[in-house]
């Protein structure tokens, strides 16, 4: 799930998290990455961009948490807006504050990892503090306010359900009814 299509989904190193079910822990150090640059990674976007169109695909930045290197983010997703690219965004949301406007601006998609909205259950998942300032808020199209556009905007959650002493009714109401099992 990084997106429709076939996607070219770059890991990014970093991830101030420790989820306890975390898919990628080898991406949660930086100094475990590979260096390279914006211009590199968009070469190599490039090649594939033929396949990836075709395919109504895109790409898809990941971590690790691709928000601590917001400055490389956008300018991966600035190259892809320039090629006639789909882009998506996998985060915690965690360092939401870093997602600039511009950024948000170049990006198609934002899957928002949503771990828990209690804050004890997110402490002990994540061992990281909850804060409801830290998640990304993507503006909506042409800057419409709470249910503006609704038919213009598509909305998705995309949520694990993990077992937890916490689990119950309140826990899982926080998921739209619109939403669908996958």
């Amino acid at each position: 799930m990084d997106g429709p299509g076939t996607r070219f989904v770059v890991f990014l190193s970093g991830c101030p998290l420790r989820c306890l079910y975390c898919a990628n822990p080898d991406t949660w150090h930086m100094r475990d990455g590979k260096t390279a640059t914006v211009d590199e990674v968009m070469a190599e976007i490039e090649k594939y961009r033929p396949f990836i169109t075709t395919a109504g695909g895109g790409v898809t930045l990941t971590g690790g948490e691709a928000l601590l290197q917001a400055f490389f983010t956008a300018g991966i997703f600035r190259g892809c807006k320039e090629l006639g690219l789909h882009t998506t965004l996998d985060t915690s949301g965690f360092p939401g504050a870093r997602a600039s406007e511009e950024m948000l601006a170049d990006t198609d998609l934002v899957l928002l990892d949503i771990k828990s909205c209690d804050v004890r259950t997110y402490r002990r998942l994540t061992g990281g503090d909850f804060s409801y300032g830290t998640v990304v808020c993507a503006p909506l199209p042409g800057g419409a306010k709470d249910g503006e556009a609704a038919a213009e905007y598509k909305n998705s959650v995309l949520t694990i359900m993990v077992p937890v002493q916490e689990t119950g009714p309140e826990l899982i109401q926080v998921v739209p009814s619109r939403s669908r099992a996958v």
